[in-house]
């Protein structure tokens, strides 16, 4: 998620966990700490851009690094805030609640994380939340500047945060539910086209849980579709997409296509645009593929790179961040499904 998200779900779980013993700095504390697992974004510097995208989410989100940073940076803070009136447990508490929750909260979306690093490179992901949702985000930043201006030790501040938390939890809990009806409806429209059930996954578009976007993976080739929990037809029509793999052939020394394709855990796909090869990441969706027929896909990169322009990664998932694809969202989730 983003890093305001992170933010403003430490501040409230701080609050909750060490705001009667030291006040608003539990707020401080609960954010700060809860931005931490990101702090793999300064390795970047020494990395090359597809070595950067493995290295993100991967060690420093894992279960072992946390639980270690959890009990060092208790020791850490015991020993320099003595004042505080905190023990070392409740320290361990207020730590280890708002690393685990960044892990927690991450492990929704489609990037994929390293839980089991540094003894497994498999990345987990429910693909059950857009990296940025506002109906998400809204209750945790209300109750964050709800709780910035009440008095400390007003009995109002517990139930603030604790409304904020139980909102936004409630609305994680609607992703699962409507990523269960997604799945159940793909799966029945791949059994109705004749196929036995391939692999594919089911993430939300942007800033919503109610329209889904579909892939199916089969042998060379993949279909995707888009799926409202509000279309009256229990169907997903799916667009054909080749995965061309044998345009990388000329490529395949290459590392940065070798940590492209590990990236990607193969729902990718390969094209010719403007007389360059397009490495096609299927996972992050379309530009407004909703409303546009074989939309090209947001994370691409050249595999003939220049200096001038050396990555495309992700370009056209913020060229699509328009209110006129936004306004499109709406309507094709409004609308009956053809």
């Amino acid at each position: 998620m983003d890093s305001i998200t992170h933010c403003v779900l430490g501040a409230c779980a701080g609050e909750l966990i060490a705001g009667r013993a030291i006040g608003k700095k539990a707020m401080l504390f609960g954010a700060l700490i809860g931005n931490i697992p990101d702090i793999d974004v300064i390795c970047y510097a020494w990395m090359t851009p597809t070595e950067a995208l493995l290295a993100h989410r991967g060690i420093t989100h894992s279960i072992f690094v946390n639980l270690l940073l959890t009990f060092l940076l208790a020791y850490v803070l015991l020993k320099t805030f003595p004042r505080y009136a905190l023990s070392f447990n409740r320290w361990i508490a207020l730590i280890g609640a708002n690393l685990f929750l960044h892990l927690f909260l991450d492990l929704f979306n489609a990037y994929g994380m390293g839980l089991l690093e540094p003894f497994s490179s498999a990345r987990f992901s429910f693909n059950a939340l857009f990296i940025i949702d506002p109906l998400f985000t809204v209750p945790l930043f209300i109750g964050s500047v709800a709780l910035l201006f009440l008095r400390i030790g007003k009995p109002l501040r517990k139930k603030v945060a604790t409304t904020a938390l139980v909102l936004s939890s409630c609305y994680l809990a609607s992703c699962g539910i409507n990523k269960m009806i997604v799945d159940r409806i793909t799966e029945k429209s791949i059994s109705a086209a004749g196929n036995s059930t391939p692999d594919y996954f089911t993430s939300p578009t942007p800033f919503n849980n109610l329209l889904w976007y579909v892939v199916v993976k089969n042998e060379k080739e993949f279909f995707t579709g888009y799926y409202s929990v509000l279309d009256s037809e229990s169907v997903v029509h799916f667009q054909k997409t080749v995965q061309n793999d044998s345009l990388l052939d000329p490529y395949r020394n290459s590392k940065d296509i070798q940590n492209l394709v590990r990236f990607s855990q193969g729902y990718y796909c390969v094209n010719v645009q403007d007389s360059a090869v397009v490495f096609s990441d299927l996972r992050f969706g379309q530009e407004n593929g909703w409303k546009t027929n074989n939309a090209s896909f947001n994370f691409h990169y050249n595999v003939q790179t220049d200096q001038k322009n050396p990555f495309l990664l992700q370009r056209g998932r913020t060229k699509s961040f328009t209110w006129e694809s936004v306004s499109g969202i709406i309507s094709r989730i409004t609308q009956q499904s053809r």
